[in-house]
């Protein structure tokens, strides 16, 4: 059968999206075959309303869960029909995209059918994981090359970076790494991604990759304003050194600047010379930024009313209690 599987779709299902200069993303629905169905731990030919459901189709648009990054959700409608499946969960399983939900309707082996993600959704988690491309490179710049990848996370509300570092980064390091993703974003240099032999891949100079990972041959790279093209020709050039360049088959932005906005929630132990970062993009770093600010204002005046001997002891205290809170 002539399925959806893992590495058909890295190359051609996720790169259908498009973005204008300034950020606008359109994505055409795709129109596939129904091959196989399973329900109730075996396959079936037919099922029906309210049928809990893991299908198989000839090709998707949809992203499956894999390398850190969420799954898509979304709609698989039967073609001339009101049926179709309610997509709640995507996975790779021995090969094949699976896509699970909820039927409404009917659906049947065979059946012609259309595609369709939740956009906004999507279009989140391309902030998010082209942010965590420009962290891995930042945290590079900032922690002298001592922080590595040991395990990522990228969803529509946030992204999560787990590195080896021995040390809490200082105040110094964390608004470094702010200021290097936002001079990418600044920058708004193109996300190219292109597949590329392994074995000339893997000697680009500046690669960030989980090098006990098994990568495809090709294997598909990831680079920030510098095109794969000139990396390869030149693997030893320091072209790669100077950029976000990884090994990914995840979605991305066209363009840096997409994201608009980028910062650093937190950052902590997770175990023994393992931290964590968490960091939010778009509107979401938006508010955060703002709430920020304003509980450093509120920070500042109350220090002003301690040095200026202005403060009742109770109140305070309080006052105090109140802006941890508002922190956790």
């Amino acid at each position: 059968l002539m399925v959806g599987s893992h590495n058909t779709f890295q190359s051609s299902g996720i790169n259908a999206e498009y973005g204008d200069e300034a950020g606008t993303y359109n994505f055409d629905l795709v129109e596939a075959t129904v091959k196989a169905i399973r329900c109730g731990g075996k396959f079936v030919q037919n099922v029906e309303s309210g049928d809990r459901v893991g299908v198989i189709l000839d090709r998707t648009c949809m992203y499956a869960e894999q390398g850190g990054q969420i799954y898509d959700t979304g709609y698989i409608t039967v073609n001339n029909s009101d049926s179709g499946i309610l997509i709640n969960n995507i996975q790779v399983k021995a090969g094949y995209i699976i896509h699970k939900g909820i039927v409404e309707g009917s659906l049947s082996v065979g059946d012609i059918v259309k595609i369709s993600f939740d956009e906004d959704r999507r279009r989140k988690i391309m902030n998010n994981h082209t942010a965590t491309h420009l962290l891995n490179y930042a945290l590079r710049k900032h922690c002298s090359g001592q922080a590595d990848q040991k395990g990522s996370l990228v969803t529509d509300d946030k992204l999560r970076f787990d590195f080896s570092y021995k040390t809490p980064l200082t105040d110094t390091q964390l608004e470094g790494v702010d200021q290097v993703v936002s001079e990418f974003i600044t920058q708004n240099g193109i996300v190219y991604a292109k597949e590329a032999p392994l074995g000339i891949a893997r000697e680009i100079q500046g690669l960030r990759a989980m090098f006990d990972e098994t990568y495809p041959d090709p294997v598909r790279v990831v680079s920030v304003g510098i095109d794969v093209d000139t990396l390869t020709a030149d693997p030893s050039a320091p072209a790669g050194s100077v950029t976000s360049v990884e090994f990914c088959g995840g979605t991305h932005l066209k363009r840096a600047g997409h994201m608009n906005t980028f910062t650093v929630v937190s950052e902590k132990p997770i175990a023994k010379g393992i931290r964590r970062i968490l960091a939010v993009t778009g509107a979401e770093a938006a508010a955060a930024v703002a709430r920020g600010e304003a509980m450093q204002a509120e920070s500042d005046a109350i220090t002003a009313q301690i040095e200026g001997g202005q403060y009742e002891y109770k109140k305070i205290i309080g006052e105090v209690n109140t802006l941890i809170q508002s922190n956790d």
